[in-house]
């Protein structure tokens, strides 16, 4: 069998790469000798497509970590946390506001474009040998200094403002959580997203769902701090 071209699989939501990865090897056992990698790097807490290259291809990993991609993504407004994603430690903005269609698009006609930002807290981008999430788990953060990187959002489009109650958003984080595999602090995050919500009265929280065209090595999670920013809240 020649590999000549990315073998394109879907990795599903609470997986990480290697276990979409795993899973792929275990249905061709014919491939168990061949080296296989994946480009690029999906969280967790996100799915979509993911390319592997298998046997002569590993070696051009480079040329395809370069290509764009395009995510549909959503952001939650009105909450914060550690991972910049809802796997995080949450925190509630008391001062929240209802944001208005125009001022979402203001905002992110403002954000589109390059920014030089830092490296999530909780990603894998090595820092003195060890990923900046073991950092960030051991409450290290302030003996290093946390790197930056151009990211470019090329186009955002298609935004549309949703809404989810108190009860749906907790729905939602229980069984979205339940999925995800391997250390990620699950039990101490869904029990501290359980107390603040239930905390609060139940209301309605706003979602800005956007089609995103980005550039390689550009986190769709630290766009969530960039709208926070511009829409003066809090977003996730």
């Amino acid at each position: 069998m020649i590999f000549d071209q990315p073998i394109l699989i879907n990795k599903k939501l609470g997986e990480t790469p290697l276990d979409a990865l795993n899973k792929f090897r275990d249905k061709h056992q014919e491939l168990t000798d061949l080296p296989i990698t994946y480009a690029g790097r999906l969280d967790p807490m996100a799915s979509g497509a993911l390319l592997l290259l298998a046997g002569p291809l590993v070696h051009q990993k480079h040329k395809f970590l370069k290509l764009n991609k395009v995510y549909q993504a959503s952001f939650l407004l009105g909450f914060k946390t550690d991972s910049l994603d809802l796997l995080g430690i949450p925190q509630k903005d008391q001062t929240v506001s209802v944001k208005s269609q125009e001022e979402v698009e203001s905002a992110i006609l403002k954000i589109t474009g390059k920014h030089n930002l830092p490296f999530p807290v909780f990603s894998a981008r090595r820092v003195k040998g060890q990923p900046l999430w073991q950092w960030a788990k051991n409450n290290l953060l302030h003996k290093i200094k946390i790197p930056t990187q151009q990211m470019e959002y090329q186009k955002l489009e298609n935004q549309k403002i949703s809404s989810i109650s108190t009860p749906e958003l907790l729905t939602y984080l229980q069984s979205t959580i339940a999925l995800i595999k391997g250390d990620f602090r699950q039990e101490q995050i869904l029990d501290l997203w359980q107390q603040l919500l239930k905390q609060n009265q139940p209301q309605n929280f706003q979602i800005i769902n956007i089609t995103c065209t980005v550039s390689s090595g550009t986190y769709i999670r630290s766009l969530a701090n960039l709208l926070a920013n511009e829409l003066q809240t809090s977003v996730v």
